[in-house]
Protein backbone atom coordinates (compact mmCIF):
# COMPACT_ATOMS: atom_id res chain seq x y z
CA UNK A 1 0.00 0.00 0.00
CA UNK A 2 1.37 3.41 -0.97
CA UNK A 3 1.80 5.89 1.84
CA UNK A 4 -0.28 8.94 0.99
CA UNK A 5 0.95 11.23 3.72
CA UNK A 6 4.69 11.17 3.22
CA UNK A 7 6.61 14.31 3.99
CA UNK A 8 7.99 16.14 1.00
CA UNK A 9 9.56 19.47 0.15
CA UNK A 10 7.77 21.78 -2.21
CA UNK A 11 9.73 24.34 -4.19
CA UNK A 12 8.81 27.93 -3.49
CA UNK A 13 7.69 29.03 -6.92
CA UNK A 14 4.60 30.37 -8.66
CA UNK A 15 4.05 26.94 -10.21
CA UNK A 16 1.90 25.93 -7.23
CA UNK A 17 -0.67 27.77 -5.16
CA UNK A 18 1.25 27.23 -1.89
CA UNK A 19 4.50 28.28 -3.54
CA UNK A 20 2.88 31.43 -4.91
CA UNK A 21 1.54 32.36 -1.46
CA UNK A 22 4.96 31.72 0.13
CA UNK A 23 6.60 33.99 -2.46
CA UNK A 24 4.08 36.84 -2.51
CA UNK A 25 2.82 36.59 1.08
CA UNK A 26 -0.68 37.12 -0.30
CA UNK A 27 -3.77 35.45 1.14
CA UNK A 28 -5.66 33.54 -1.54
CA UNK A 29 -9.32 32.63 -1.25
CA UNK A 30 -10.09 30.50 -4.30
CA UNK A 31 -13.77 29.54 -4.74
CA UNK A 32 -13.02 26.71 -7.22
CA UNK A 33 -9.49 25.59 -8.08
CA UNK A 34 -10.75 23.96 -11.27
CA UNK A 35 -11.71 27.38 -12.60
CA UNK A 36 -8.37 29.17 -12.19
CA UNK A 37 -7.73 30.98 -15.46
CA UNK A 38 -4.80 29.96 -17.64
CA UNK A 39 -3.30 33.45 -17.30
CA UNK A 40 -3.25 33.29 -13.51
CA UNK A 41 0.19 33.64 -11.82
CA UNK A 42 -0.43 30.34 -10.01
CA UNK A 43 -1.92 27.02 -11.05
CA UNK A 44 -3.61 24.14 -9.31
CA UNK A 45 -1.80 20.79 -9.39
CA UNK A 46 -4.39 17.96 -9.30
CA UNK A 47 -1.86 15.16 -8.71
CA UNK A 48 -2.82 14.76 -5.02
CA UNK A 49 -6.50 14.44 -5.92
CA UNK A 50 -5.65 11.92 -8.64
CA UNK A 51 -3.57 9.78 -6.25
CA UNK A 52 -6.07 9.84 -3.40
CA UNK A 53 -9.44 10.12 -5.10
CA UNK A 54 -10.10 13.36 -3.23
CA UNK A 55 -11.80 16.28 -4.99
CA UNK A 56 -10.41 19.69 -4.08
CA UNK A 57 -12.59 22.64 -4.96
CA UNK A 58 -12.45 25.62 -2.61
CA UNK A 59 -9.17 26.65 -1.06
CA UNK A 60 -8.00 29.25 1.45
CA UNK A 61 -4.23 29.67 1.50
CA UNK A 62 -2.44 31.80 4.12
CA UNK A 63 1.30 32.53 4.54
CA UNK A 64 2.69 31.62 7.95
CA UNK A 65 4.89 34.56 8.90
CA UNK A 66 7.20 35.18 11.84
CA UNK A 67 7.38 38.54 13.63
CA UNK A 68 10.19 39.66 11.33
CA UNK A 69 7.97 39.02 8.29
CA UNK A 70 9.83 35.91 7.11
CA UNK A 71 7.54 33.20 5.76
CA UNK A 72 8.09 29.84 7.47
CA UNK A 73 5.28 27.92 5.81
CA UNK A 74 1.85 28.04 4.27
CA UNK A 75 -1.50 27.09 5.80
CA UNK A 76 -3.76 25.58 3.16
CA UNK A 77 -7.40 24.94 4.03
CA UNK A 78 -9.37 22.88 1.54
CA UNK A 79 -13.11 22.54 0.87
CA UNK A 80 -15.26 24.66 3.13
CA UNK A 81 -18.51 22.86 3.88
CA UNK A 82 -22.05 24.12 4.33
CA UNK A 83 -24.84 21.60 4.89
CA UNK A 84 -22.58 18.82 3.62
CA UNK A 85 -21.77 20.61 0.35
CA UNK A 86 -18.42 22.11 -0.68
CA UNK A 87 -18.70 25.90 -0.87
CA UNK A 88 -16.24 28.80 -1.21
CA UNK A 89 -14.68 29.98 2.05
CA UNK A 90 -16.69 32.93 3.42
CA UNK A 91 -14.96 36.34 3.41
CA UNK A 92 -14.45 36.44 7.19
CA UNK A 93 -12.48 33.20 7.09
CA UNK A 94 -9.29 35.02 6.05
CA UNK A 95 -8.97 36.86 9.36
CA UNK A 96 -9.43 33.74 11.48
CA UNK A 97 -7.12 31.66 9.29
CA UNK A 98 -4.46 34.41 9.36
CA UNK A 99 -4.55 34.33 13.18
CA UNK A 100 -4.19 30.55 13.13
CA UNK A 101 -1.31 30.76 10.63
CA UNK A 102 0.40 33.35 12.83
CA UNK A 103 0.16 31.08 15.88
CA UNK A 104 1.50 28.16 13.85
CA UNK A 105 4.46 30.28 12.72
CA UNK A 106 5.19 31.20 16.35
CA UNK A 107 5.08 27.50 17.28
CA UNK A 108 7.50 26.61 14.50
CA UNK A 109 9.84 29.41 15.57
CA UNK A 110 9.65 28.33 19.23
CA UNK A 111 10.42 24.72 18.29
CA UNK A 112 13.47 25.84 16.31
CA UNK A 113 14.66 28.03 19.21
CA UNK A 114 14.19 25.17 21.67
CA UNK A 115 16.24 22.90 19.44
CA UNK A 116 19.00 25.53 19.19
CA UNK A 117 19.00 25.94 22.98
CA UNK A 118 19.29 22.18 23.51
CA UNK A 119 22.20 22.02 21.07
CA UNK A 120 23.91 24.94 22.82
CA UNK A 121 23.42 23.15 26.15
CA UNK A 122 25.04 19.97 24.81
CA UNK A 123 27.88 21.94 23.23
CA UNK A 124 28.54 23.65 26.57
CA UNK A 125 28.66 20.32 28.41
CA UNK A 126 30.98 18.86 25.77
CA UNK A 127 33.32 21.88 26.03
CA UNK A 128 33.35 21.56 29.82
CA UNK A 129 34.33 17.92 29.36
CA UNK A 130 37.16 18.91 27.02
CA UNK A 131 38.35 21.53 29.52
CA UNK A 132 38.21 19.01 32.36
CA UNK A 133 40.12 16.49 30.27
CA UNK A 134 43.20 18.67 30.48
CA UNK A 135 43.23 18.15 34.22
CA UNK A 136 41.68 14.71 34.78
CA UNK A 137 40.67 12.17 32.11
CA UNK A 138 38.17 10.34 34.38
CA UNK A 139 36.30 13.56 35.25
CA UNK A 140 36.12 14.45 31.56
CA UNK A 141 34.72 11.03 30.66
CA UNK A 142 32.16 11.31 33.48
CA UNK A 143 30.97 14.72 32.21
CA UNK A 144 30.63 13.38 28.66
CA UNK A 145 28.68 10.31 29.85
CA UNK A 146 26.36 12.50 31.89
CA UNK A 147 25.72 14.79 28.90
CA UNK A 148 24.24 11.83 27.00
CA UNK A 149 21.79 11.02 29.79
CA UNK A 150 20.79 14.64 30.52
CA UNK A 151 17.40 15.74 29.10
Amino acid sequence: MEQQYQSFKMPISAESIAGYVALTREVLNIPDVRRISAGSPYQYNPSWDERTGYETRSMLVIPMRKKDGKTVGVLQLINALSKGEVVPFPGGSEKIATSLASQAAVSIENAALTQELQQAHLDTIFRLGVAAEYRDKETANHIKRMSHSAP
